[in-house]
């Protein structure tokens, strides 16, 4: 989609403190294989903190920064990857609740790793619709602490934290562009994330365990579509790539400044994702999240948040946030840094 009338006004990061990696291999909750392996330093872990409440954090250090008025929220979208709470239940009206409040509509999108790439393509929309003073509020959050998941060894190259981000877009002039932005889907490798797995009953009344490299192992294994994983995954990331690149008016991937792209392993950053873009490690926010790991929806932002504060990223610079979820789904945005924010100085 191509974008270049909206803006990014504020963001907002919650952290949880962080558990040395090192110290989970002592634990006997981490193999000192994939600790050696993966070369990710720690991870924060929000314990018995619900991921509303992190999300809440972020958005309030959205607002304190940004100096925005809560009142100008046209539209709250919350995109979530794993449970958040009581079923039946709106965890984004509970942010909006605790936060900016108001009477715009607020709701949970659970687009997994892709979810804040779709909340954004959807905020485009609200916001060409809405009054020139409108925002939109884009927020997303996880806590993979539960019983149904092993954060250490879920996936091969990955490691799960815990994190909330929050994005203030805006028509009004902000520190950064949002020059374009899509998800492209895949649905033939739909089954990747859940092979050998029943869909019914759902996970949370059934406390099947989330185990996505034994997912992956089988679909490999038994999926007649497994000979064709790799060029469909290429396919269509090299697809989304492209137009992403043109909708936001360049020439070539060559014009981007940054790529923030899903934390993980340097060999699966150097391997399988940096090749896919044609960028070397020192242009990646691969060093940045070595002490994250996968925080669900919210990588890239944070990445962000860390060139700006470290002065790394500079005015007239972009920056391509990139992410893969379930779906399966490819997200790309590319974001024209403008100017310093105040809060950074």
């Amino acid at each position: 989609m191509r974008v270049g009338d909206v803006f990014i006004e504020g963001i907002g990061i919650y952290l949880p403190e962080k558990k040395n990696a090192a110290t989970a291999v002592d634990e006997g909750v981490y193999s000192a294989e994939d600790f050696a392996a993966n070369e990710i330093d720690e991870v924060p872990i929000a314990g018995d903190m619900a991921p509303v409440d992190m999300a809440v954090h972020a958005v309030r250090h959205a607002f304190d920064r940004s100096g925005a008025d809560p009142a100008d929220v046209s539209f709250v979208l919350y995109a979530t990857g794993f449970h958040q709470g009581p079923n039946g239940w709106s965890p984004a009206s509970y942010i909006q609740r605790n936060t900016i409040g108001g009477s715009a509509p607020a709701v949970e999108l659970r687009g997994h790793c892709t979810g804040l790439f779709s909340a954004m393509q959807l905020a485009v929309g609200q916001l060409r619709a809405a009054p020139e003073n409108a925002s939109v509020l884009v927020v997303g959050s996880d806590n993979f602490s539960g019983p149904l998941v092993d954060r250490w060894s879920h996936l091969n190259g990955m490691v799960l934290g815990d994190a909330a981000v929050a994005v203030l877009l805006s028509k009004r002039p902000g520190f950064a562009r949002l020059r374009s932005v899509g998800v492209q889907a895949v649905p033939q490798l739909e089954e990747l994330h859940r092979s050998g797995v029943p869909i019914w009953p759902p996970t949370d009344l059934s406390a099947q365990t989330m185990d996505l490299r034994a997912r992956s192992v089988h679909f490999v294994e038994h999926s007649p579509l497994a000979k064709e994983l790799k060029d469909l995954l290429v396919n269509g990331q090299q697809e989304l790539n492209d137009r992403t690149v043109a909708d936001a008016g360049l020439g070539s991937m060559s014009e981007i400044s940054w790529i923030g792209h899903i934390n993980a392993s340097r060999a699966v950053v150097a391997e399988r994702l940096l090749p896919l873009f044609g960028f070397t490690e020192e242009r990646s926010t691969y060093r940045l999240g070595r002490d994250l790991g996968h925080v669900g929806t919210g990588d890239q932002v944070i990445c962000l948040d860390r060139l700006i504060e470290q002065q790394l990223i500079k005015p007239g610079e972009t920056y391509l946030m990139a992410g893969v979820g379930p779906g399966l789904q490819f997200g790309t945005a590319v974001l024209e840094y403008l100017a310093a924010p105040p809060w950074s100085a």
